[in-house]
């Protein structure tokens, strides 16, 4: 199934940063949007695309 959704200047939020929310993220930077992850945890590529400034990522405890 194909979904085409609009996703130009939207905040999108992601939650989870496992192996399903890394795919996630990195579909969603092919789109003009603002991506938001929020986990537990981190792991290395969610860390790189922080630390370049192309998602923004939220830790909760």
């Amino acid at each position: 199934m194909i979904v085409d959704l609009h996703l130009k200047g939207n905040l999108v939020i992601v939650v989870g940063s496992g192996n399903e929310g890394l795919k996630k993220v990195s579909s969603l930077l092919t789109q003009d949007c603002e991506i938001l992850v929020i986990s537990s945890n981190s792991n290395p590529q969610i860390e790189k695309y922080t630390k370049q400034g192309k998602i923004k990522f939220k830790k909760l405890n």
